[in-house]
């Protein structure tokens, strides 16, 4: 009776340790699917960068010319990086301050009353998954499929990187 009190507790360690193996590869794909969207819609912008900024100064967005050529090619450049698993942090970073800075101009009208009665409206925004994808990277690293990786790992061996 004793040892199979410990029964679940083996179980979730085993489904712990199974999961763990795939870490990276879940890593990975998201990586190479939220990059490529990134980069697209970064060349999207870039070749509209006048309607775009033009849309930024609709949002009372400062120097919206700036910002429309510094969204674009910062969208272009870390989703190239995340592509590749290159200074994934910090380029999930600047990413997630983007997506965050999109969601509080234009997206603003979701955080009102209405996100109470609908609490799932904040899931549908174009945004979303940006976010999510740039916070995963930042938070979890891009993990051992990845330059930076091995770029760690060949540095210095003994060390554990945080994934």
């Amino acid at each position: 009776m004793f040892e199979n009190s410990h029964l679940p507790i083996r179980l979730y360690q085993w489904l712990a340790r199974f999961c763990s193996g795939f870490q990276s590869i879940f890593l990975l794909i998201l990586r190479i699917i939220w990059g490529y969207q990134f980069f697209i819609s970064g060349l999207d912008k870039l070749q509209d960068l006048d309607g775009f900024a033009k849309f930024l100064g609709e949002l009372n967005i400062w120097a919206p010319q700036f910002h429309a050529y510094f969204v674009s090619i910062a969208e272009i450049v870390c989703g190239l990086l995340l592509l590749i698993g290159l200074l994934s942090r910090p380029a999930g970073l600047l990413l997630a301050i983007i997506m965050f800075t999109a969601y509080s101009t234009a997206h603003i009208h979701i955080f009102s009353f209405e996100i109470f009665r609908q609490p799932t409206i904040i899931t549908m925004q174009k945004p979303f998954p940006f976010l999510i994808t740039s916070l995963l990277v930042l938070f979890f690293g891009p993990g051992k499929f990845s330059f930076d990786h091995w770029a760690l790992y060949s540095v210095n061996q003994k060390s554990k990187y945080p994934y």
